[in-house]
């Protein structure tokens, strides 16, 4: 796969976050028709994705800096922005 696939200015879009769109894009899309086949409500299906994107770049961000806490302690500079 191609790192960057469509570079347009100073807006590059990479594969790994276009595929991470795609994935987040067809489980809504899939949650909400079961959510509609049980005839449950649509909006909660909603707010859980919001929650669940919040919180899964919070948590994706952590665990980089979990991983790359060594280099963090020798040199607090460029790496904590």
């Amino acid at each position: 796969m191609h790192n960057e696939i469509v570079k347009i200015g100073p807006v590059t879009i990479y594969g790994y976050g276009l595929m991470i769109a795609i994935g987040i894009i067809a489980a809504f899309c899939a949650t909400e028709r079961l959510a509609d086949k049980k005839g449950l409500e649509k909006e909660p299906v909603f707010n859980i994705l919001s929650v669940g994107v919040i919180f899964g770049i919070i948590g994706a961000k952590l665990l980089f800096y979990i991983t790359i806490l060594d280099e963090i302690i020798a040199d607090p500079g460029p790496c904590c922005l």
